[in-house]
């Protein structure tokens, strides 16, 4: 499907399922809130009736983002931050599709609740502001406060209960219908909680995620990384692979050093499972990990080691390598967890 198509496909179930949330007799919490957003800021849904500055206060910026910038500010005795999108094309709707559509279907603590949008963008001064005519989406979320994963040290039984929620987190989504992978999983998409006795993860930054959608009896698979479509080809990667060797690489250079033997621990077993070849064997050390882990591009790395081999051997080697992404699930993954924890390491 061209990209025009996927666009203007997602822009209809977006409508239909603010029809939905606007008529259903569901009164879950969630469900009421959005009920109550849309009857305040979006009361004709997708209208262009005004824009919203109360929701988009330059004087309490909270961060800048690569895809757009968030404020910070309360609606309804709610803390929320409100994106406002750097740009207006397929991955912006993409976002809102997943936010607002698929992890408030799959909602749980460890994911943010995304209250609603509405179709403006602001000046400096708070007014309004036209893109060639197209107005950006805003996207309103639930504020978590928090501390990011890599800003925190902590024990190394919490990191393994973090670990665990991530993943039992990214797995309900993997499973759904929507086959939903994250794509860009890093130490800093990961907000701790503190505000109960015990702390827990939530997972953040679903910007470049993955998934599948069906409509009228066509698939589409929406997202695919261009690594990822450099290294599959056809063969789509239907796999969380990539995103946990980022996450521990990342935590492999933690200064904490349970924390960092834990990750390598983790990356190791992951890359072992590549490069079935008796003549060039692929092993990472610690140290290799520790140069290499900012290009944490997992394709990109295969690729490069393939393209080394001999014509006859790469094409063995390259199915063989396909073969262990999609086993890599989160499930594939949580298993490997346990194995590990159950090791004498000297981390338990």
């Amino acid at each position: 499907m061209e990209k025009k198509e996927i666009y203007e496909l997602l822009f209809k179930n977006l409508k239909q399922f603010v029809q939905h949330v606007h008529t259903t007799e569901m009164d879950t919490p969630l469900y009421k809130l959005l009920r109550d957003f849309m009857n305040e800021y979006t009361s004709v849904p997708f209208s262009n009736d005004s824009p919203h500055p109360k929701l988009v206060n330059h004087k309490q910026l909270y961060t800048i983002g690569k895809t757009g910038n968030w404020f910070q500010s309360q609606w309804n005795g709610h803390h929320i931050l409100t994106k406002t999108q750097k740009s207006y094309r397929l991955e912006t709707m993409n976002e809102l599709f997943i936010n607002y559509i698929i992890i408030n279907q799959y909602l749980s603590r460890h994911v943010i609740p995304t209250y609603g949008f509405f179709l403006y963008g602001h000046n400096q001064d708070g007014t309004m502001l036209d893109w060639n005519g197209q107005k950006r989406f805003c996207l309103v979320q639930k504020h978590v406060k928090g501390r990011c994963l890599s800003e925190l040290t902590m024990d190394i039984q919490l990191f393994k209960k973090i670990c665990k929620q991530i993943i039992n987190t990214l797995h309900t989504l993997e499973k759904s219908s929507y086959r939903l992978i994250h794509n860009n999983l890093t130490p800093r998409s990961i907000i701790i909680d503190e505000s109960e006795e015990e702390p827990f993860a939530v997972v953040t930054g679903f910007e470049k995620a993955s998934f599948t959608f069906i409509d009228d009896e066509m698939e589409s698979r929406i997202r695919t990384s261009a690594y990822e479509v450099e290294y599959s080809k056809d063969n789509i990667i239907y796999s969380g692979a990539r995103d946990m060797i980022c996450f521990f690489s990342h935590m492999a250079t933690h200064p904490q050093d349970e924390i960092s033997e834990y990750g390598y621990l983790i990356v190791k077993k992951m890359y072992d499972l590549f490069w079935k070849d008796i003549d060039t064997p692929f092993s990472i050390t610690k140290e290799w990990l520790l140069q290499t882990y900012e290009n944490r591009w997992i394709y990109k790395i295969l690729l490069d080691h393939e393209s080394k081999l001999e014509e006859s051997r790469q094409r063995r080697v390259h199915e063989y390598n396909l073969e262990q992404f999609h086993t890599m699930n989160y499930v594939w993954l949580l298993v490997t967890i346990h194995k590990i924890n159950q090791k004498s390491i000297n981390l338990t």
